[in-house]
């Protein structure tokens, strides 16, 4: 267990492909600073621990529901939570889940390798 984090506890023969500090846009205003994890079978955001007073849980995504991974382009209808720089959205079971990374373009080809290796599995 991490000072700042939560750790991910990992499933049977669940691993870790890729972690970093991100940002979850919450609101207009806020947007919650953690850490997001991507394994072989979910997106995990776990906020950093001194903004628990925020009430925002670990946000977990499982690799299935995952609708489409997107490069959401900046816009001034979040001025405060992170102004005009590209984010990372994740449309899933009618949500969509917006989280400001660096390396943008990377996180969207790791998750995207995920989701193929995915259905390779499944449809074999």
């Amino acid at each position: 267990m991490g000072i700042f984090y939560r750790t991910v506890e990992l499933g049977e023969g669940e691993v870790v492909i890729r972690e970093s500090n991100a940002a979850l846009q919450t609101s207009f205003i806020l947007a919650q600073n953690g850490k997001l994890v991507l394994t072989n079978k979910r997106l995990v955001f776990l906020p950093i621990r001194f903004f628990a007073f925020y009430k925002v849980t670990p946000v977990i995504i499982n690799l299935a529901d995952i609708e489409v991974v997107e490069k959401r382009m900046g816009d001034t209808t979040n001025l405060l939570a992170g102004s005009l720089r590209k984010r990372l959205s994740i449309p899933c079971k009618g949500e969509e889940h917006i989280f400001l990374v660096r390396k943008l373009d990377e996180w969207i080809q790791k998750i995207q390798n995920e989701l193929n290796e995915a259905m390779l599995i499944f449809f074999h």
